[in-house]
C-alpha cells in the first residue's frame, strides 16, 4: 500500500484498540519487484537482483570462514543484489542516502546461516560504493562458470506498519485481514527500508544481543545477566533489505519459503558504514 493516507486511513478504520499503537510503527519504505531478463541486455551499474554485480576493480569479492570449513578455505559469498541510489533519491525514504552510489548486498547461499550465531558473522556483507560508474564492470564469482536468475528491479513508494503486536483474542481475526490488506495481492515482498514482514519473531534485540556476542539460539541467550546490558540499544536497529523467497524470478527459496532481512544501527546508517549491518534469515 503506497500512500501514507490510506494507510492511516485503514487502520483507524480497522477498531482495533491497539490502532494508535500500530500507527506509532508507520515507516516508509520502498517496494522492490524484481523481473528475471538477460543480462547482457541491463545497463551496467543497474539496479538488479541475482546474476552478475557490476563491480569496481578496487572491491574484492566478499569472502567468509565458515566455521567448520574444511582445509580453511575461505567462501567467496554469493551476490543478492545491487541498488544504485541515484534510482531511489527522489522516495520518501525517511533516510539521508546519498544520491548516488551503489549498495550491493551478499550472503552465503549454501551454509544458508540463520543469524541467531555470533559465528555466522561474515556470512553476509553490504558494501557501499560511492565512486564513478565508469569503474563499474560485470564480474563473475570465483569459481562461477556462469551467471544465471538476473532480474531488473523496479520500485514503488510503500509505507508499512509493524505486524507483531500483543493482540487481544477476539481482534486476532480482524488484526491479521487488516495486515493483509496493507500488504498487498502479491505473496512476495522484496523491499529496502521500512517494517519488515516477519515469519517468526521481532527481529530487534536478537540483533542486537548476538552482534555483542550472545548466542541467541535458545532462550538462554536472552534471558541472560549479559544480556540485560545490551537490550536497551535493540531500538537503534532497522530493516536495511528484505528479500523474500521468489522461485519466479532469482530464482530463490530460503528455507520452506522464508525471507532474508539485512538489518543495521540507525546510528551507522547515518554514517554510511555498512561494515556491521547483521542477517537474519526466518522461514515457515
Amino acid at each position: 500500500m503506497n500512500r501514507r493516507e490510506e494507510v492511516i486511513r485503514l487502520v483507524e478504520d480497522s477498531g482495533l484498540s491497539c490502532a494508535e499503537e500500530i500507527l506509532n510503527t508507520l515507516r516508509p519504505s520502498l517496494r522492490i519487484y524484481a523481473e528475471q531478463g538477460e543480462i547482457a541486455a541491463m545497463p551496467v551499474g543497474a539496479s538488479r537482483m541475482g546474476g552478475m554485480p557490476d563491480l569496481p576493480d578496487e572491491i574484492a569479492w566478499p569472502s567468509w570462514l565458515p566455521p567448520k570449513a574444511r582445509d580453511n578455505r575461505r567462501k567467496a559469498l554469493d551476490f543478492i543484489a545491487q541498488i544504485n541510489l541515484e534510482e531511489v533519491c527522489n522516495f520518501d525514504l525517511g533516510h539521508n542516502l546519498p544520491e548516488e552510489g551503489m549498495l550491493y548486498f551478499f550472503y552465503d547461499i549454501e551454509n544458508f546461516t540463520w543469524g541467531y550465531d555470533p559465528n555466522d558473522r561474515g556470512s553476509s556483507r553490504v558494501i557501499f560504493f560511492k565512486g564513478p560508474m565508469e569503474k563499474l564492470k560485470r564480474r563473475l564469482a570465483p569459481g562461477v562458470s556462469q551467471d544465471t536468475h538476473a532480474c531488473m528491479l523496479s520500485f514503488e513508494q510503500d509505507w508499512t506498519v509493524k505486524d507483531t503486536f500483543d493482540i487481544e483474542v477476539d481482534e486476532i481475526d480482524s488484526f491479521e485481514c487488516l495486515v493483509d490488506e496493507l500488504q498487498g495481492d502479491s505473496e512476495t515482498i522484496h523491499r529496502l527500508f521500512g517494517q519488515p514482514q516477519t515469519i517468526q519473531d521481532d527481529m530487534e534485540v536478537e540483533c542486537q544481543l548476538v552482534t555483542n556476542g550472545i548466542y541467541c539460539g535458545t532462550a538462554e541467550g536472552y534471558d541472560s545477566e549479559e544480556a540485560k546490558d545490551f537490550i536497551a540499544g535493540a531500538d537503534d536497529w532497522r530493516l536495511l533489505l528484505q528479500v523474500d523467497t521468489d522461485e519466479d524470478n532469482p530464482g530463490w527459496m530460503w528455507g520452506d519459503c522464508g525471507r532474508l532481512y539485512f538489518w543495521i544501527k540507525e546510528s551507522d546508517l547515518d554514517n554510511l558504514n555498512f561494515d556491521n549491518t547483521w542477517l537474519i534469515s526466518q522461514c515457515f
